[in-house]
């Protein structure tokens, strides 16, 4: 071959190698970029992991164990969980119609039991008497360690409130006496209700305060219950009395500090047009458990009185209320607890209770 053809293929040949080697290059070249762009989701999706990780997503976010604790611990208070089941709560109803109380087993410090004045109860005193007399049947016998705060007195009114205990004091005279008591009183349903105390002492007791203060008489607090109650619906302030003949008399189951004068009260005006002597027995200091029974006959007038007479006998027929008197003189202090009361022969020392706390 001459070596002027040889030139002119080299001419041709060289272009040509050239031109294939760089469509080599550029294939390998793409195929790297798509290898690469394959990775690249991967790469966003890591990306998207360390930022839901971030510090500053993570401050933006609650911190659970706060949250937990906000939550009510249900080991502590099995009451929050019960709630939550239809018969728990049909169990609660039950416990708070019968007037219970979960205070009643938490005693308070003395400057929250203090009573006073502005929490006393309404007072048979202070009440309309009706010229209704019911006749009393059976007298249940009532037991303080059986945590009821309602005696069956047999002769209760359509008001249904006959036989509840309640506190009184010498406010209204200008007096300052208290009773403390060893837990708050009050239950859902009436903010004086003695039922968490009775539930406490297995009785009714506390420590009486006399504070005569601008009162012309001697100091005097007490807890009473009417006999019959109010007429009509609750709240009437008409009070009913009752005739408690059938009772023969009367049993009482207690320990005090004092002597306490238990009084038939014949309601507001009567008693007034007595000057308050009204036929009454005395309860003398004990502080062990003591009963003593008492026949109507027994009950006295003590003789101040220029309002006329009455006997215990009569005045049993149209009574009002059963008062637990503790009248002394000023500055004097001491425990007292009312455990049982029922009729003649009724068995007070049946169910005696231990003597309630002494503070």
């Amino acid at each position: 071959m001459s070596i002027s053809r040889i030139i002119s293929v080299a001419t041709i040949v060289i272009p040509l190698l050239t031109i294939v080697g760089c469509d080599s290059g550029s294939t390998s070249n793409a195929t790297l970029d798509t290898a690469m762009s394959q990775e690249q989701p991967t790469e966003k999706a890591d990306s998207t992991i360390e930022n839901s990780a971030s510090p500053d997503t993570v401050e933006s976010l609650p911190d659970s164990s706060e949250e937990v604790e906000a939550l009510p611990d249900s080991t502590e208070s099995p009451e929050s969980s019960s709630s939550d089941s239809p018969s728990d709560e049909s169990s609660a109803s039950s416990d708070s119609a019968q007037g219970k109380s979960s205070n009643s087993a938490t005693p308070k410090s003395s400057n929250d039991t203090k009573s006073s004045s502005s929490s006393r109860p309404r007072s048979s005193n202070s009440m309309t008497i009706s010229s209704e007399v019911i006749t009393c049947g059976h007298f249940d016998t009532w037991y303080g360690l059986d945590g009821i705060e309602q005696i069956n007195t047999g002769c209760s009114a359509s008001g249904e409130t006959g036989g509840f205990w309640y506190f009184f004091d010498d406010s209204m005279e200008g007096g300052k006496s208290y009773i403390e008591w060893p837990t708050l009183p009050g239950t859902a349903y009436d903010t004086n209700s003695l039922q968490p105390i009775i539930e406490e002492c297995q009785g009714i007791c506390g420590t009486a305060y006399l504070d005569q203060n601008s009162s012309n008489q001697e100091p005097f607090v007490g807890v009473a219950f009417d006999i019959s109650g109010e007429v009509g619906h609750y709240g009437s302030d008409t009070l009913a009395l009752g005739n408690a003949s059938s009772m023969q008399g009367i049993c009482v189951a207690y320990t005090s500090d004092f002597d306490i004068t238990l009084e038939m009260s014949l309601g507001r005006i009567k008693d007034k047009e007595l000057d308050d002597d009204i036929p009454s027995v005395k309860l003398p200091k004990r502080t062990t458990p003591t009963v003593k029974e008492f026949a109507w006959s027994d009950f006295k007038q003590g003789g101040w009185g220029r309002g006329g007479s009455i006997t215990g006998e009569e005045a049993v027929k149209a009574m009002a209320t059963f008062k637990f008197k503790i009248q002394t003189k000023d500055g004097s202090r001491g425990a007292f607890n009312i455990m049982a009361v029922g009729a003649l022969g009724g068995q007070c020392d049946a169910l005696l209770g231990p003597i309630g706390p002494r503070f």
